[in-house]
C-alpha cells in the first residue's frame, strides 16, 4: 500500500518510550495487532479474552458505531500479556477502553 509507514524496532521503542497514557495504549496496540484505527477506538476490556486473541467485534468511527470495513472485520487477533497490562491501566468506567475518543483527530498526544 502506498501509504503505509514501516517504522524499525529501535524507532517503536523510541516512540512508545516518549508516550505515556492512552497514546501509549492506542500504540502498542497499533504496533503489535496491525488493528484499523476505528478497531482500536471500539474496543472494550472484554474484548480481550482469556484465550489470548482480541475478539474485535465493532468500530468507532466519528461517533458512529459499526461491524467493520470487510466481512473479514469480526475476527481474532492475538495480543501479548504486555499489551493487556497496559491496557488495565487505563481502564475507567467508560464502556469503550479510549472513552470519548472516537476518531484519529482525538488520538493527539499528549493525552495523559
Amino acid at each position: 500500500r502506498a501509504n503505509t509507514i514501516l517504522y524499525s524496532r529501535d524507532e517503536v521503542k523510541r516512540l512508545l518510550n516518549a508516550t505515556n497514557g492512552y497514546f501509549k495504549v492506542y500504540l502498542l496496540i497499533a504496533f503489535n495487532t496491525g488493528m484499523r484505527v476505528g478497531e482500536i477506538l471500539g474496543l472494550q476490556l472484554g474484548d480481550f479474552k482469556d484465550d489470548g486473541y482480541i475478539h474485535v467485534q465493532r468500530t468507532r468511527t466519528k461517533g458512529r458505531l459499526g461491524n467493520g470495513k470487510t466481512s473479514n472485520a469480526i475476527r481474532r487477533v492475538p495480543y501479548s500479556s504486555m499489551i493487556l497490562k497496559e491496557v488495565k491501566k487505563i481502564v475507567s468506567h467508560n464502556i469503550f477502553l479510549f472513552k470519548d475518543i472516537d476518531d484519529a483527530a482525538g488520538l493527539r498526544y499528549p493525552m495523559g
